[in-house]
């Protein structure tokens, strides 16, 4: 099995405060779980940073996830 990492920036929307921030990390942390992703969120008042790692066809799939959100 290919494990890959990927390190990408992003911009968090208006939208987003703490209480938004704790929901993507209770439900990424499941889910991620189940694929065998793990990595890390850093984040300021108007970036997320994010390292992923994990199977190839995993990381890539939630990659074009996280792309279409």
């Amino acid at each position: 099995m290919a494990m890959v990492r990927i390190i990408y920036v992003s911009r968090m929307t208006d939208e987003c405060d703490m209480e938004g921030i704790q929901e993507i990390l209770n439900v990424s942390r499941k889910k991620n779980a189940t694929q065998q992703i793990t990595g890390m969120l850093c984040y300021d008042p108007m970036f997320f940073l994010q390292c992923l790692e994990g199977p190839r066809h995993a990381v890539n799939e939630l990659y074009g996830q996280i792309l279409r959100d």
